[in-house]
């Protein structure tokens, strides 16, 4: 146990200098050595409080600085203790190597329990070299096995550069958080690395490791940023801080500024972005930002770095609010080429852009190739920049999204697993971010065609578990209140839905019925009757219904059935001849006509239409006889008439094949079903119709002459 002093440090121990030479005779670690031979050893040796983990490349007096720095901040006093590796372990036993490793992992775990607190000094701050040594991971590690309490201590030029990337308006401070990866680290002494990695694998995991680190930051970050707060002393450096009273200030801002410069049209911009997320109309907020961005240009030129921040804010704000896709499109890749003449693709910021594209491309435009190529290459310039390794994890889930859409589940599944794993260290298993990735391991699994496996079983059953207790509104429906509908849980309906589609492909169609039954009216009522998600519920029920074909002796409910999903699809306004929201993986348009599905594949998992079907299917089976669907309204309507033909119901077979031919003529329909009806009933039926419609003229007569 050690207190070490600064000046006593120093004399020690500057840069790079090695201090065992001061102990040679002795053979002792520092601490021992003062604490016996040096006249004031009681005085600088102590019971420490603090244990500190470092990395051996930081500069002596840097970690000092971080230490100072952050007992200023815990109110510690100037004489607080602390246990440092260099200068309590035997710097001459650790260089001969006779020590094993057992050796040095009891000494580290024993000090840190006794301790109970560890202080990690982080620099830089982005990419923390002690979290790249194995034996700070292993620090970590022991905090978690005896619940010590763990911070964080940087240098006041890391904490400054910290704060400034803060401020920015740019994801610095997550995507920096991504980066760390304690399974990355490494040691001097390879077997050293390969014992702790052992330990962690056999312990809480890699996951469990970065999450407690992620713990740690975040409320550091939180800390922090209060502090800030309080620390300011002027209006325009709270507004930095705090975004409570921005709008007022800004407005005065621009009011007052009579010499309109490029700081003034940044205000403008900013009062702009204020407005947008207080969600003020469009047009108090959009002419602003779109005056800002063409005087700053005209200033400045379209390579600007403000100018480019300003134009990327619009377009973001364009897709936010829903309603100027095409502009918002138009200015990103305005921005691109901006970006691109300035720094290159592998920068942070060009890198952003493209995947801001990519996704964009993808959700909005349904352009997936375009979609695809603009991620590949985002992910391909952030890993000549900052290695495999640390690919953000936002262009991993985007691209494994898009390929999921084009069918190209093989190479979807492992992004999948990636984005899950990366979500994982960052927020914890119970993380929205972390289930939803699930979510997307198992439909990529069940649409490879794992459905038997225990691996898409066992993912399921997790993502059961964690979806059926997530009671968060914001998890699905970010636009909703959570006051709305609230005894319904999203996450249920998730899971639920999960489950009927996995059963659907197992053949299993009565279970699948039973959860598509039970989740649709929760789906309307939740998401609205004509959501994208309703609808592919609704969908989910026609192909069941198709594929299930059931003996004379269930007509009635086959025909109840028939009758309910009939309302359902009127009621979401499916009563066409296309797919709405059902896309070919195809052509990514919205299916028109009668949908296929191979019947090798898991059932919807690839979806074409008639012209892909027979030109591009992106089928490794290459089927020739499909599973042939007609759209959802058709089908019913073809249903029922096969249904009441086998039971042989010529009065309601009648009332409907006129309905069914009124409804092929109005939509184009060229293969509609031929008339079953026996010739010899036809004439029992015209006069019968007959009779009923002269009935119906001679009804007011009667009722007058009475």
């Amino acid at each position: 146990m050690a207190r070490v002093i600064v000046d006593v440090a120093n004399a020690l121990m500057v840069g790079e200098t090695s201090f065992k030479g001061f102990q040679l005779a002795t053979q002792l670690s520092l601490v021992e050595h003062i604490h016996q031979r040096g006249p004031d050893g009681p005085k600088y040796v102590q019971p420490a409080t603090w244990f500190v983990s470092h990395a051996w490349r930081y500069k002596f007096l840097d970690v000092i600085d971080a230490l100072d720095t952050f007992f200023d901040e815990t109110g510690d006093e100037d004489d607080v203790a602390v246990w440092f590796c260099t200068f309590n372990n035997n710097q001459h036993e650790i260089s001969s190597g006779k020590r094993p490793f057992a050796f040095w992992y009891a000494k580290f775990k024993d000090s840190l329990t006794a301790i109970g607190q560890v202080v990690m000094v982080f620099s830089p701050w982005h990419n923390p070299t002690t979290l790249t040594r194995t034996w700070c991971v292993f620090e970590v590690l022991v905090a978690i096995d005896t619940n010590a309490r763990f911070e964080v201590a940087m240098t006041k030029a890391a904490k400054a550069a910290f704060l400034q990337d803060t401020a920015s308006p740019d994801e610095i401070v997550s995507l920096a958080w991504a980066k760390i990866n304690c399974a990355t680290s490494t040691t001097a002494k390879p077997s050293d690395r390969d014992h702790i990695f052992e330990l962690i694998d056999k312990g809480p995991g890699f996951a469990k490791v970065d999450r407690m680190v992620f713990q740690v930051l975040e409320a550091w970050v939180r800390r922090t940023l209060d502090t800030q707060l309080d620390k300011a002393k002027t209006r325009r450096e709270r507004l930095q801080w705090q975004f409570a009273d921005a709008e007022l200030y800004l407005q005065e801002m621009v009011t007052e500024d009579d010499a309109p410069d490029g700081e003034y049209w940044q205000a403008v911009a900013m009062l702009a972005f204020v407005q947008f997320r207080l969600q003020r109309p469009r047009s108090s907020w959009a002419p602003r930002w779109l005056d800002a961005l063409t005087h700053l240009e005209e200033m400045d030129g379209c390579d600007d770095p403000v100018v480019l921040h300003t134009k990327n804010g619009f377009a973001q704000t364009c897709f936010t609010a829903r309603d100027d896709y095409d502009r918002g499109l138009a200015l990103q890749y305005e921005c691109f080429a901006s970006a691109n003449r300035l720094w290159g693709d592998a920068h942070e910021r060009t890198i952003q852009i493209m995947g801001h594209l990519g996704f964009h491309l993808g959700l909005h435009f349904r352009r997936f190739d375009e979609a695809a190529t603009w991620l590949e290459r985002a992910i391909d310039a952030s890993s000549r920049l900052h290695g495999n390794a640390t690919t953000p994890t936002f262009l991993l889930k985007c691209l494994a999204e898009c390929y999921r859409s084009q069918g190209r589940f093989l190479g979807a599944t492992p992004l999948a697993r990636r984005t899950y794993d990366g979500y994982l260290r960052m927020f914890g298993p119970h993380g929205k971010q972390t289930i939803m990735a699930r979510v997307l391991v198992c439909n990529c699994l069940r649409n490879e065609g794992h459905v038997d496996d225990v691996d898409l079983m066992d993912e399921l059953t997790a993502c059961l578990h964690a979806l059926t207790a997530v009671d968060d509104d914001v998890l699905i429906v970010p636009s909703m209140s959570s006051c709305v509908c609230s005894h319904i849980k999203p996450g249920h309906l998730v899971a639920r839905k999960l489950r009927g589609e996995l059963w659907l492909s197992r053949g299993d169609f009565a279970r699948a019925q039973l959860e598509f039954d039970d989740i649709l009216p929760k789906h309307m009522t939740y998401f609205g009757v004509t959501d994208c998600r309703t609808r592919h519920v609704l969908y989910a029920q026609v192909v069941l219904l198709a594929l299930d074909k059931l003996s004379l002796d269930q007509v009635h409910a086959r025909l109840k059935a028939l009758d309910t999903l009939q309302a359902n699809l009127l009621q979401a306004e499916i009563h066409g001849h296309t797919w709405l929201d059902f896309e070919c993986h195809g052509c990514y348009a919205p299916i028109h006509g009668t949908l296929y599905m191979c019947p090798a594949c898991p059932r919807l998992s690839l979806r074409f239409c008639t012209a892909c079907a027979q030109y591009k299917s992106k089928c490794t089976h290459s089927p020739t006889d499909w599973i042939r669907v007609s759209p959802p309204m058709r089908f019913v309507l073809e249903e029922r008439l096969a249904l009441l033909a086998k039971t042989k119901a010529w009065s309601q077979y009648a009332r409907h094949y006129k309905t069914y031919s009124d409804h092929c003529v109005k939509h184009g329909v060229r293969e509609q079903l031929q008339n079953e009806l026996p010739d010899t009933l036809r004439w029992h039926v015209w006069i019968a119709a007959s009779a009923v419609m002269l009935l119906a003229i001679a009804a007011p007569w009667i009722v007058a002459q009475n």
